[in-house]
């Protein structure tokens, strides 16, 4: 038994619903079912049981929610002792993300809030599976990542059989990223315009970017082979930062991934005009990762509300 497993079962007994759970704690459903399932499973006794409106408590499981309730109101009120004398506590953050640029401006964020204490945050730039490979060693405490609707069921598979749970964030919305000061493909032009892409270098976020197939080969099989003709020029990249220098400088395009929240509350990309990509094959999600029933650190707590809260 662990706290994240009691804060779950109470918020349950509050909602009377796993599915509303879910919601109000910002998690998928089979997360919640699944931390409840083992938590009956290691106590050996029924918490709740289904009715058609949900979920009421068994008579046992009153008895728990009654004191479990008090457990989960002391632990708040010693993060609220905690952040009133945050210069007691030394503070760490492991944090793992493909590369987006609003992790990189999350950071500081985060850094300035708490400087005040001894603090330690350590970022690493990796795509999804050296990112459960360092959760499952312990390595960080969370992951950010994005999936392409394709393969998201296969992604969530995953991370399961690794001991890591995923917990959505939002929807992602793709564009055409060009710069503003671009000639190849200037303001007067509107909307997406295929034959003029084909003529311009593509820069590209590998190998962080969020599908499997990245490139040209990616945008032909989103766009059909014949808009983009024979186009095989492409630089490819490792950060969003050199993305956006390198593509002012060739007059290039890229594909850009954004939450559309998170978009409005730092405004990056100035330097980018973003054209729209329309269709069911470009519909991607943000989400992050933790280790099964683990407690998450007052810093990573704070970095996942920032996440959920900016991406609303």
């Amino acid at each position: 038994m662990n706290l994240s497993q009691v804060e779950i079962i109470v918020e349950i007994a509050k909602a009377g619903s796993i599915s509303q759970a879910a919601q109000n704690l910002f998690v998928s459903q089979p997360s919640v079912s699944k931390a409840l399932q083992r938590f009956e499973e290691e106590v050996g006794t029924q918490i709740f049981e289904r009715v058609s409106t949900g979920v009421r408590l068994t008579p046992i499981g009153r008895k728990f929610v009654e004191q479990a309730a008090d457990v989960v109101e002391l632990a708040d009120r010693l993060d609220r002792i905690f952040d009133k004398n945050s210069s007691l506590v030394s503070m760490e953050l492991n944090l793992a993300s493909i590369s987006y640029h609003f992790i990189q401006q999350m950071i500081p964020e985060v850094y300035n809030k708490y400087s005040q204490n001894p603090i330690v945050i350590n970022y690493v730039e990796c795509g999804f599976d050296e990112q459960l490979e360092m959760l499952k060693k312990g390595e960080v405490e969370i992951g950010v990542v994005s999936f392409w609707h394709e393969g998201l069921k296969r992604g969530i598979r995953r991370a399961a059989a690794s001991g890591v749970e995923y917990h959505r964030v939002g929807d992602l919305q793709a564009y055409i990223g060009v710069s503003r000061h671009s000639k190849a493909y200037p303001e007067s032009v509107k909307g997406l315009d295929l034959s003029r892409l084909a003529q311009m270098p593509l820069v590209s976020l590998s190998p962080s970017a969020p599908m499997r197939t990245t490139g040209w080969a990616y945008l032909r099989q989103v766009f059909g082979k014949s808009p983009l003709g024979n186009s095989n020029r492409e630089i490819r990249t490792s950060s969003t930062g050199t993305m956006r220098e390198v593509l002012n400088k060739v007059d290039g395009f890229s594909l850009v991934v954004l939450n559309p929240g998170i978009y409005r509350q730092y405004g990056f990309f100035e330097d980018m005009r973003l054209i729209p990509i329309p269709g069911e094959n470009m519909r991607f999600e943000l989400g992050w990762l933790q280790r099964e029933n683990t407690v998450r650190s007052p810093l990573a707590n704070e970095f996942v509300n920032m996440l959920r809260e900016y991406s609303s």
